[in-house]
């Protein structure tokens, strides 16, 4: 977070939704300027919704706290918000950092609409929340980027692997969305990694390309793969039951 805020101009109203955590979030929040708030997390959807209702100007740079937008980024949305109507959001072009490397490549980087007016959109869905825009909006590309740095190391990504693969099994079984053929749940691995080093051009990024493909093709069988067995252990307590 430090990173992101020492970024932000003077000026900027700053909104920061804190979930109780226990460490200087909160601090460090307020050493900024930001305006922080605590809110029992339910969803990240529902969690963004909230910061959005608590902020009191017309247009909204919606962050994470692991996303650092450039100067020109930062110049450039301060135009829009000066000079455009409140019918346009904009698609910000973000590019993961892993291993201490800027990836290009692989399906390493989106472009996620993070500028919009605020009363014009809302975010949905318990994970990997989507934004929806009210009827009417246009959608534009800014110019600039920002950059992502999701991972501290390895370490932290299994740990956000284990807990994201866990929360949307979960969901696809309370959905009773059924699991694939355990062949295909095998043949989705590869699938995956061809697609993402070789068609997308992973292999351009070198080591960290190579490991960040390996590594999201293994997040795709292992979200399949713990749907099955929530399918499986279902059927052993039916059966133990009856």
């Amino acid at each position: 977070m430090p990173r992101l805020l020492a970024t932000v101009p003077k000026g900027i109203e700053i909104v920061v939704l804190d979930s109780h955590s226990q460490d200087q979030t909160v601090k460090i929040a307020e050493q900024f300027g930001a305006k922080v708030y605590t809110r029992h997390f339910d969803d990240y959807a529902s969690q963004k919704n909230h910061a959005f209702s608590l902020a009191t100007r017309k247009w909204i740079f919606s962050l994470d706290a692991d996303e650092v937008p450039s100067k020109d980024l930062w110049n450039e949305v301060i135009e829009i918000c000066a000079q455009e109507t409140e019918t346009t959001a904009y698609r910000v072009r973000r590019f993961q950092n892993f291993l201490s490397k800027r990836l290009r490549f692989g399906k390493s980087g989106d472009s996620p609409i993070r500028v919009f007016p605020r009363n014009q959109a809302h975010y949905v869905g318990e994970i990997h929340e989507v934004l929806k825009l009210n009827q009417g909006i246009s959608v534009k590309n800014t110019k600039n980027s920002l950059e992502h740095f999701s991972y501290l190391d390895i370490d932290d990504y299994f740990l956000r692997f284990n807990r994201y693969t866990s929360l949307m099994s979960k969901r696809n079984f309370r959905e009773r969305r059924k699991p694939l053929p355990r062949l295909l749940i095998c043949m989705r691995f590869f699938g995956e990694f061809f697609w993402r080093y070789i068609l997308k051009l992973g292999f351009l990024d070198g080591y960290a390309g190579f490991v960040y493909s390996l590594y999201g093709s293994l997040y795709v069988f292992t979200k399949f793969a713990k749907l099955d067995l929530l399918y499986v252990n279902d059927k052993k307590d039916c059966g133990s039951s009856s």
